[in-house]
């Protein structure tokens, strides 16, 4: 799941972070190419990870966390679609979360289409 959201495998990837004034981290947006077939491969993977996983552990740049991933209501957009919510904690306490194209301080949804 986390190579997929982070366009691992992919041939092109755009990445956008968003800054609000007080906040360096206050979103962003990644966009993911990949070769002809390739996508629907991937998109089928990311929704086989997400049917099996609910959290992970891991060392980040300022420690240790954990996540957990909730699935949501996916839009009603493209061929497919996914929605889900990662929350991490343990990162001296803080709480953040990842919403999937968009990235929020405090919420992360993740949207995949």
């Amino acid at each position: 799941m986390l190579d997929i959201r982070d366009g691992e495998g992919a041939s092109t990837i755009v990445l956008q972070v968003f800054n609000w004034k007080g906040d360096i981290w206050g979103g962003g947006s990644m966009l993911a190419s990949y070769e002809d077939g390739k996508a629907q491969q991937v998109f089928a993977q990311l929704k086989q990870a997400l049917g099996s996983c609910r959290s992970y552990e891991g060392t980040g740049w300022v420690g240790k966390f954990k996540s957990t991933l909730t699935m949501e209501q996916a839009p009603d957009v493209g061929d497919e679609a996914v929605r889900f919510r990662e929350e991490e904690s343990g990162r001296g306490g803080r709480t953040a979360r990842e919403d999937g194209e968009r990235l929020v301080v405090g919420g992360q949804q993740h949207e995949a289409t």
